[in-house]
């Protein structure tokens, strides 16, 4: 196939990550780890039916895989290596209307030649079950290897904390190919669960620009979620990990692009609805916001939002919490 390859990543819908025994260790259960059975599988084939009428429109999708990688196999099912045939139903639904659950791959434009990592929890009395029902699908692009890294998190999801943090921070530097999001996700998991001890050459890593920048601009937007998440799923979040989340905080509104004539980019809108004001509210989180920012960093930020504030394009709702963050900055 021309042009660039796409990969698309299937992954079963988890919570938010919990903890679990495993031998004398704690598992940290994530999109990965949750999952029982993973295999990497490429379309070689698709025949589409004609779409039927009526609402929603249905029609069915012939595709084969040939499945040519298992990453996990938790439970023993043995998928087997191999083409597989499946038929997998589509809808489309009119623009703006959906009156019911829509098949799984409706939305999705299989095409020969795309690769997949297919995760799921189901039971396999037959190996093609791997692909009638996965979970959720998520595209990835060719700078991003997530076959590597999720090899990396089964090998090492077992091992003591202090020894996965320690090699996830050695992982986070920047290659030509860009670290992923099921990276991150495990990164800010062992940020969650490990002690403060286990976890600071992991948090010093991600709190340099060059840390952070090693991930896709999707993988440190998820990063930045996942870390808000369980810092507010406890009531006494490690310092390690609320360290690292305002300091990713503080740099993407210090990094953001000239904004004066346009609306403000979509992480930074993310960043004044969520982020700031569960920081102001927690005592724990502000604190550490004026004691870990710089104060070259601290003055870099209020002229930022000294220039973010001229924005008249921005509401009055953004323009408070921009106030709001202000009052976060260090002064000195």
């Amino acid at each position: 196939m021309s042009g660039p390859r796409h990969i698309m990543v299937l992954v079963c819908l988890v919570g938010l990550p919990r903890i679990e025994m495993a031998a004398s260790n704690l598992l940290i259960t994530t999109s990965v780890t949750r999952c029982t059975t993973i295999v990497v599988a490429k379309v070689m084939a698709v025949t589409p039916s004609i779409w039927t009428g009526g609402v929603p429109e249905r029609r069915t999708l012939e595709v084969q895989f040939r499945l040519t990688d298992i990453l996990r196999d938790a439970n023993k099912q043995h998928p087997a290596l191999g083409i597989y045939t499946v038929v997998l139903p589509q809808e489309r639904w009119p623009h703006g209307r959906l009156d019911g659950s829509i098949a799984f791959w409706s939305d999705k434009a299989l095409q020969t030649g795309q690769t997949y990592i297919v995760f799921t929890n189901a039971r396999l009395d037959r190996t093609a079950r791997l692909f009638e029902v996965p979970e959720m699908v998520e595209p990835v692009t060719d700078n991003v290897n997530a076959v590597s890294e999720i090899e990396w998190i089964v090998k090492s999801m077992d091992l003591p904390l202090t020894v996965q943090a320690r090699s996830v921070a050695r992982l986070f530097q920047p290659e030509q190919r860009s670290k992923g999001r099921f990276l991150a996700e495990y990164a800010a998991g062992l940020l969650a669960f490990g002690t403060d001890s286990d976890t600071v050459e992991l948090a010093q890593v991600l709190e340099t620009k060059e840390g952070s920048a090693a991930l896709s601009s999707s993988a440190q937007q998820t990063l930045l979620w996942e870390l808000f998440q369980r810092a507010r799923s406890v009531d006494v979040p490690p310092a390690n990990l609320l360290r690292v989340f305002d300091r990713l905080v503080a740099r993407n509104i210090e990094e953001a692009g000239d904004t004066t004539q346009i609306g403000l980019s979509a992480l930074q809108v993310n960043i004044l609805q969520n982020y700031v004001p569960w920081i102001a509210k927690s005592e724990r989180a502000s604190s550490m916001m004026k004691i870990s920012i710089p104060f070259d960093e601290a003055r870099r930020l209020r002229l930022k939002v000294d220039k973010l504030e001229q924005n008249r394009n921005i509401s009055v709702e953004q323009r408070e919490a921009l106030k709001q963050f202000r009052s976060l900055i260090p002064s000195n």
